[in-house]
């Protein structure tokens, strides 16, 4: 016997014991069919989202590496000279500016940053770096 009629057996047997209508013990069937379905495809996808929707934090030092070393010290990276001004990402990763104020930060091309052209991914990736940082 598989759980969905095991549990509408119980239905019955507690319905009848409660004096319940036949109409009632249908109803709770119904909301327990409806229940199990939910619950299974719940978990028949949990384990399927996309990588997309976790951040990568390597991925996000790459990208640091990449296109920030020019002007931002990056922990572990021997770059050019560091213009004067920028913070280094361990003191970005210090700051008090929260991840949604970061990711806006890095959306838009301000300063003298150069233009950069992150998707969504890439700097939720990079604030995953930074967040490593902390």
């Amino acid at each position: 016997m598989d759980a969905e009629t095991a549990g509408a057996a119980m239905i019955q047997i507690n319905a009848r014991n409660a004096g319940m209508s036949e109409t009632e013990a249908n109803l709770g069937r119904w909301i327990l069919n409806k229940t199990v379905t939910v619950a299974s495809v719940w978990l028949a996808t949990a384990g399927l989202a996309p990588p997309c929707f976790s951040a990568d934090a390597i991925n996000g030092e790459r990208l640091a590496q990449q296109w920030c070393t020019s002007c931002h010290v990056v922990p572990g990276v021997a770059g050019g000279p560091v213009l004067q001004g920028p913070p280094s990402f361990r003191a970005i990763a210090h700051d008090s500016k929260t991840r949604n104020q970061l990711a806006a930060f890095l959306e838009q091309p301000h300063g003298s940053m150069p233009p950069l052209s992150l998707s969504r991914a890439e700097i939720a990736d990079v604030l995953a770096y930074i967040d490593t940082l902390r």
